[in-house]
């Protein structure tokens, strides 16, 4: 990982919202990378990252394995999602 800091937040399902409004409320040029873990079940379809995505302006990933956390490579952060 080549960002010195990041954001880390935990919720369950019914933390959705409260997710939506976090990333709603941050600036264009938010500049921390945000890691978002989810608890959710074995079958819930895993469309967080598109859900979170259109509620702000930081770029929004799913995690896949063996996927670096890197720093965005312009002064916007990258909220990745696992």
């Amino acid at each position: 990982m080549d960002a010195d800091r990041i954001i880390a937040v935990g919720t369950s399902s019914g933390g959705v919202d409260a997710l939506r409004t976090l990333v709603s409320g941050l600036p264009g040029d938010f500049a921390t990378p945000i890691c978002v873990v989810q608890h959710i079940g074995a079958h819930a379809p895993g469309i967080l990252h598109q859900i979170l995505a259109r509620a702000g302006p930081v770029p929004t990933f799913k995690v896949e394995q063996d996927m670096p956390l890197r720093a965005a490579s312009t002064p916007r952060a990258r909220t990745f999602i696992s």
